[in-house]
């Protein structure tokens, strides 16, 4: 986000001309969205052990190594 600003606000502001606050806007908002994304990609497979946990009758850490090792092996 820090090179975000220095891109679009104190690069031009520098060199004389207007600060480019619209792209400033957009590049933090597309930051914002890949740091959701990612935070969604991680965190999924934490908030489905507890079900797949209940579902197979397993512990939180038996049911993320079991899932890991089914899809190894080609298994769903």
């Amino acid at each position: 986000m820090w090179k975000a600003g220095k891109i679009a606000i104190t690069g031009p502001a520098a060199a004389g001309g207007e600060p480019d606050v619209v792209l400033y806007s957009a590049m933090l908002i597309c930051g914002t969205l890949l740091i959701y994304v990612l935070w969604a990609v991680v965190s999924w497979p934490f908030q489905m052990a507890p079900l797949l946990a209940m579902q197979e009758d397993l512990g939180v850490k038996d049911s993320l190594r079991g899932r890991c090792v089914a899809r190894r092996r080609g298994e769903s």
